[in-house]
Protein backbone atom coordinates (compact mmCIF):
# COMPACT_ATOMS: atom_id res chain seq x y z
CA UNK A 1 0.00 0.00 0.00
CA UNK A 2 1.04 3.53 -0.52
CA UNK A 3 -0.73 7.11 0.43
CA UNK A 4 -0.08 10.34 0.33
CA UNK A 5 -1.55 13.44 2.17
CA UNK A 6 -3.67 15.81 1.23
CA UNK A 7 -3.45 18.54 3.94
CA UNK A 8 -2.31 21.82 2.59
CA UNK A 9 -1.29 23.40 5.86
CA UNK A 10 1.56 20.98 6.53
CA UNK A 11 4.21 19.31 4.43
CA UNK A 12 2.97 16.75 2.25
CA UNK A 13 4.10 13.43 3.64
CA UNK A 14 4.13 10.55 1.01
CA UNK A 15 4.92 7.16 1.91
CA UNK A 16 4.34 2.94 2.02
CA UNK A 17 2.91 0.39 4.71
CA UNK A 18 0.97 -3.02 4.90
CA UNK A 19 -2.46 -3.40 4.91
CA UNK A 20 -3.85 -5.37 7.67
CA UNK A 21 -7.54 -5.34 6.40
CA UNK A 22 -10.30 -3.68 4.39
CA UNK A 23 -13.59 -3.32 5.04
CA UNK A 24 -16.54 -1.02 4.24
CA UNK A 25 -16.19 1.29 6.51
CA UNK A 26 -12.27 1.92 6.16
CA UNK A 27 -8.59 0.45 5.99
CA UNK A 28 -6.16 -0.72 8.74
CA UNK A 29 -2.30 -0.32 7.80
CA UNK A 30 0.98 0.12 8.87
CA UNK A 31 2.46 3.08 8.07
CA UNK A 32 6.53 4.23 7.71
CA UNK A 33 5.56 7.56 9.29
CA UNK A 34 3.10 9.07 12.18
CA UNK A 35 -0.22 10.43 10.74
CA UNK A 36 -1.82 12.42 13.05
CA UNK A 37 -5.71 11.85 13.97
CA UNK A 38 -7.66 14.37 11.12
CA UNK A 39 -5.12 13.52 8.31
CA UNK A 40 -6.61 13.59 5.48
CA UNK A 41 -5.29 10.75 2.86
CA UNK A 42 -5.46 9.39 -0.71
CA UNK A 43 -4.31 5.52 0.10
CA UNK A 44 -3.23 3.14 -2.79
CA UNK A 45 -3.39 -0.32 -2.38
CA UNK A 46 -2.42 -3.29 -5.08
CA UNK A 47 -5.68 -5.48 -5.41
CA UNK A 48 -5.11 -9.10 -5.11
CA UNK A 49 -7.04 -10.15 -7.83
CA UNK A 50 -6.45 -9.36 -11.06
CA UNK A 51 -9.34 -8.40 -13.91
CA UNK A 52 -9.77 -11.46 -16.36
CA UNK A 53 -6.89 -13.07 -14.74
CA UNK A 54 -4.54 -10.50 -16.58
CA UNK A 55 -4.62 -7.12 -15.86
CA UNK A 56 -3.73 -6.03 -11.92
CA UNK A 57 -5.74 -3.43 -10.34
CA UNK A 58 -4.86 -0.87 -7.60
CA UNK A 59 -7.89 0.30 -5.36
CA UNK A 60 -7.36 3.83 -5.12
CA UNK A 61 -9.61 5.52 -1.73
CA UNK A 62 -9.27 8.95 0.23
CA UNK A 63 -10.14 9.38 3.74
CA UNK A 64 -8.73 10.71 6.80
CA UNK A 65 -7.08 8.97 9.82
CA UNK A 66 -9.31 8.13 12.75
CA UNK A 67 -7.15 6.68 14.73
CA UNK A 68 -3.21 5.72 15.40
CA UNK A 69 -1.20 3.96 17.90
CA UNK A 70 2.68 4.04 17.90
CA UNK A 71 4.32 0.28 18.12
Amino acid sequence: MCARSLSKRSEAVVGAGKTINVSSSGALFTSEHELANGTRLQVFMHWPVKLNEKRGLNLVGTGRVVRHAKG
